[in-house]
């Protein structure tokens, strides 16, 4: 099970930026597509309701679905 949970985006269209936001227990973390999370993890690419991420130790692509947010 991937420690990382992906929970939301922006795209701002000046610049077209794309930012992913991820839960790793309590702790938040923002991303762009290319940035290395926790020295391990690779943002290849953030679409609406997913997100492709590398494991850079373990050289595998996992795709990380939109997690629905209750309460």
């Amino acid at each position: 099970m991937h420690p990382l949970k992906f929970y939301g985006f922006v795209h701002q269209v000046k610049g077209g930026t794309k930012k992913a936001f991820f839960l790793e227990g309590d702790e938040i973390l923002i991303a762009a597509e290319g940035d290395i999370i926790k020295q391990r993890y690779k943002v290849v690419r953030i679409d609406a309701n997913s997100v492709v991420v590398e494991d850079t130790q373990l050289q595998h692509l996992q795709t990380l679905r939109l997690e629905e947010q209750v309460g």
